[in-house]
């Protein structure tokens, strides 16, 4: 799949896509790339790589062109590497169910230099490649180091008073928005992107007990930036939702 971005980090800006489909693509494959960008602007605009915290994403529109799929972001305080989470979702699409013939990015103001997409692309490091959550949380992140050999991954999402039905709902929610484009995303080295060997595998969320929600990967073979959309997410809840501290372990 031929593609190039030209995108730098702005204040706010607008970002157009233009996806290319194969002559051959049917109605639903067009329908199946329509909905992830739609699903990904929804990811944006629940603060998944937001600069600042909160809500990042003021406006999107898709429109179904003759031989593809165009869609706009307009963004505020977005970290514009969002833009290698999305090209990673097209490139799984592309080797699984839809062929991309090309895929472009462009952005107003314009930008002066491209944006690398591709783990593997030459030149392209591992150092940095993927959207990081603010230093500053509003709530304590803990990380513990796991034993040597372990693959699995616990999140711990703790809570100063018991989690409420509706804030159970709403972690359900934010997760499975996460999970859906975040999976099969973070590639965590080109070695693992060209061999296929990466990924969330075994993902369960569940209540731990009445203050701790709980997020657990039987096998975790991602670049560690993979939570940080999640994290992201909740430091945009609002208060009556907000946890008190987050345990990677």
């Amino acid at each position: 799949m031929k593609h190039e971005a030209w995108l730098d980090q702005r204040p706010a800006c607008t970002h157009t896509w233009q996806v290319t489909l194969a002559p051959e693509a049917t109605r639903e494959q067009t329908e199946e790339l329509k909905a992830l960008a739609t699903s990904f602007s929804e990811l944006i605009e629940q603060g998944a790589f937001s600069l600042a915290g909160g809500p990042s994403l003021a406006r999107s529109r898709i429109d179904i062109l003759g031989d593809g799929v165009s869609w706009t972001y307009d963004l505020q305080g977005v970290d514009l590497r969002y833009a290698r989470v999305l090209a990673s979702n097209l490139r799984l699409i592309h080797e699984t169910s839809v062929e991309l013939r090309s895929l472009f990015v462009h952005q107003h103001p314009p930008a002066t230099e491209p944006l690398l997409l591709q783990l593997d692309d030459p030149g392209a490091s591992p150092h940095d490649w993927y959207p990081e959550h603010p230093s500053t949380l509003p709530f304590t992140l803990e990380r513990i180091p796991s034993q040597s050999g372990e693959q699995s991954v616990t999140v711990l999402i703790h809570f100063a008073h018991p989690l409420a039905v509706e804030t159970e709902q709403v972690l359900e929610a934010k997760i499975a928005c996460w999970l859906e484009l975040s999976c099969f995303a973070y590639p965590p080295s080109r070695e693992a992107l060209n061999a296929g060997n990466f990924g969330l595998i075994g993902v369960e969320s569940a209540i731990f007990d009445e203050q701790t929600y709980e997020v657990h990967v039987d096998l975790f073979l991602a670049a560690d930036a993979v939570w940080s959309p999640l994290l992201n997410m909740l430091a945009a809840l609002p208060e009556p939702h907000r946890c008190q501290r987050v345990t990677i372990e």
